[in-house]
């Protein structure tokens, strides 16, 4: 009620009527002693209510399901920026992948204690073994943005559109043939998209990979497909900058390549060391890092015969 009479008189205070209202039904909880924990993800990092504030920080954890965590640094200014929700953020626990990031997140959120635990997904790892009989490269998108979404939220140029990721994906399969002479077997690719088509993502690029299912260029995988057996049943892994299945791939330590296919920006990654994920931003980069790749992979394969 008292709320209700501050708001009429000061209207703004209707913005903290969501923070007002979970507020005292989790104080209540807590005097009662009925919460341990309060976790969060990744995706609330770009902000925290209120009320989580009012909660001794041990209590309150954040787990991150992804590892792109920095803004892209462009080679052009090679200017470096941090994402600015994160020195805002109020938490007691980090729960993250690698130590790189680690160190990256505690000069971002220092009062944090920060857990790293590996690969954080949202199903349980399967394993399989890459077949013998052919080459299998995995790749993994990112979702196509046109320039109004990307410019909405911040992001120009727009390293998401389409015309990149359709780069990036004819490219990886303009290999086919070379490697297929090299190596002499059959090479395949299958594509996982990060997600499924939303209307914030450019429908032209989700229309070209269907057709390039159609003509057999590529396999599509589900987007909810285990991301483990995809990676552990392939050769190599190709991704697009900096996308976290390059580290689900290093986990597993299945060699993997960050490929830009537009020559415009600066490697950064958090994978720890020693580190097989490896970064192209040439089309000659991108063939000699994949043969590299696949001699490696297939000289073990043929030892642990």
């Amino acid at each position: 009620f008292a709320y209700a009479c501050h708001a009429l008189r000061r209207p703004l205070l209707s913005l903290l009527a969501r923070d007002i209202a979970y507020s005292g039904i989790c104080a209540e909880m807590e005097r009662r002693g009925l919460i341990d924990s309060i976790v969060l993800t990744g995706s609330n990092y770009m902000r925290q209510e209120l009320w989580v504030r009012a909660f001794p920080q041990p209590k309150v954890h954040m787990v991150w399901y992804s590892q792109s965590a920095k803004p892209f640094s462009y080679v052009a200014d090679g200017i470096e920026s941090d994402t600015p929700h994160l020195r805002w953020i109020r938490i007691g626990t980090l729960w993250l992948w690698t130590h790189a990031l680690a160190d990256y997140a505690k000069r971002l959120i220092p009062e944090a204690e920060i857990k790293v635990v590996g690969p954080i997904l949202w199903y349980l790892p399967e394993l399989k073994c890459p077949p013998k009989d052919r080459l299998c490269i995995a790749i993994f998108d990112v979702p196509a943005l046109t320039d109004g979404i990307a410019l909405s939220v911040g992001l120009f140029p727009n390293y998401f559109h389409a015309a990149n990721l359709r780069a990036f994906v004819d490219d990886i399969v303009a290999l086919k043939a070379e490697l297929e002479a090299r190596f002499c077997l059959p090479v395949s690719f299958i594509l996982k998209t990060k997600r499924q088509y939303h209307p914030t993502n450019d429908r032209l690029y989700f229309d070209y990979l269907e057709h390039l299912g159609m003509t057999g260029t590529i396999s599509l995988a589900h987007h909810e497909t285990n991301m483990y057996a995809l990676v552990s049943g392939s050769h190599l892994v190709m991704v697009y900058p900096f996308s976290s299945p390059a580290y689900v791939a290093n986990y597993l330590k299945v060699p993997s390549i960050y490929y830009d296919p537009t020559g415009s920006i600066i490697r950064c990654d958090f994978g720890d060391p020693p580190s097989m994920i490896q970064f192209a931003n040439t089309r000659e980069e991108l063939r000699d890092l994949s043969i590299g790749a696949l001699q490696l992979t297939t000289r073990q394969q043929t030892s642990s015969a």
